[in-house]
Formats: C-alpha cells, structure tokens, sequence
C-alpha cells in the first residue's frame, strides 16, 4: 500500500481519465523501503498534489537527489571543464615564451625601536584626569578654564558631541591634550585610587553583603585581623555570632 494515502498498489490506476499516457511508476523509499504511489505525486487535487515526494521522505528525516541538484552539478561540471581547456590552451601558446623567474622585492625591516618610543611620546601627550562627580568642579567649562585648553578641543578629544556635555558624567577619566594646555600638569581633585585600595574596599563590602552587617567599623576590624582575607572574616565573625547565640 502507499504510505501516505493507504492505497493498495494495485488500485491505484496507471493512466488518468483526460490523457492516455501512462502515469510514472511508483517511487520506492531508499531509506525506509515504503512505496509512495504515483497519483500522491502527480495527482490534481490540491490536498494531494505534493511534488516533494519525488526527493522526500514524509517518514525518515532524508531526502533523496534532486533534480535541480543535478543540473547545477552538470553545469559547474561544463564551465570547470571550460575552464580547463581554456588554461590548458593558453599554457600551450605560452611553453614558448621564456620564464622570467624574478624574486619579489624584499621586506622592508621594522625598527623596533621606533615603537615604543611612539607610544610613549603619545602618552606623554595626554594627561589623564580623574573624574569625581561629586566634585562641583569637573564639569567641562570648569575644566577648560582650569587646563587653559578651548572646550571644543576637549571635546574632540574624548569624542563627546556639542551640546552633549552631560555624557561627563558617565565617564571616570577625561583625557586632556598636554599640547593644548598652557598647564600641563594633573589636576585632579582626588589622587587616583591604587589598586591596593579598591581591593580593600571590595572586600569590605563583600564582608557587609556576606554577614549581613551593616556596621563598617566592625568589618574593618574583623578584616584587619585576618589581612583582608574574606573567608577567614567571614568566618571569625561567624564563630562570633555562634558563640553569643550559645552564651546569651
């Protein structure tokens, strides 16, 4: 029988009422070896006709060699064989010729000395401001009148648009032209924090959220005794809160 209609093979007619030419034969699966009948294919109601059939399996995740597959291989195969015959031609005219073997034209070597001096002079070029926005004074009028430096320039200079000065306060460094300033010299607020100090203030907070202690002079003090080592502190004050729990 077929195996989307549930036809018997047998019943299924082999030429149609408006033509006297033989129906294709039935299609039989590769994968699963089901039967699909050809009036599933060719058939003229619109619930029936499924021209997929010819290259899939309405069961098996599969589907077999197109047609339209085929022909774009044979044409890539004629082009590739142009293709071919047409270079062979053109090495044949050229086994005549002489060879002219010339080595490409050497590389031209690097300085690495050059690099980072570069660099360096570009660093040295900008200053580096440190940005506290609770500062009334880094806004970026004040800052220009404190670098002598035009406010057009200082905003090339960190790309922020005109009329867009309130995208300052979205930024924690502002780079100053040294080369523009007639005060070349760090102007910052607030010294800028070392890495030894957000450390430590990352871990006083970590202990806060840990412990659930909202008290900041005792996280000082429970991490000053174990060197800012988060676990020990966390639990020495554990211990702590057990030991008064026991011992009221």
């Amino acid at each position: 029988a077929c195996c989307t209609c549930a036809t018997l093979l047998s019943a299924v007619p082999c030429v149609t009422s408006s033509s006297e030419k033989p129906l294709p034969d039935n299609r039989q699966l590769d994968c699963c070896g089901r039967v699909i009948c050809h009036d599933c294919i060719q058939a003229c109601t619109f619930w029936q006709k499924n021209p997929r059939f010819l290259s899939y399996c309405p069961y098996c995740p599969t589907s077999g060699p197109s047609l339209l597959t085929s022909r774009r291989r044979g044409r890539d195969g004629a082009r590739h064989e142009k293709k071919e015959n047409a270079m062979e031609a053109t090495g044949k005219q050229k086994q005549g010729e002489p060879v002219l073997d010339q080595p490409p034209p050497p590389y031209t070597a690097l300085s690495p000395s050059t690099c980072p001096s570069t660099i360096q002079d570009v660093r040295e070029e900008v200053i580096i401001h440190h940005l506290r926005h609770t500062h009334p004074q880094d806004t970026l009028q004040s800052l220009a009148l404190q670098y002598g430096i035009p406010p057009a320039v200082l905003r090339a200079s960190n790309n922020l648009p005109l009329g867009a000065d309130h995208l300052l306060a979205a930024r924690h460094t502002l780079l100053i032209p040294a080369r523009h300033c007639r005060n070349p010299t760090n102007r910052s607020p607030f010294p800028p924090e070392d890495s030894e100090s957000l450390a430590r203030k990352t871990a006083i907070r970590r202990w806060m959220v840990a412990c659930k202690e909202a008290n900041y002079d005792m996280a000082l003090v429970y991490l000053d005794e174990a060197g800012y080592d988060l676990d020990e502190a966390v639990g020495r004050y554990m211990a702590d809160t057990e030991w008064e729990a026991r011992h009221p």
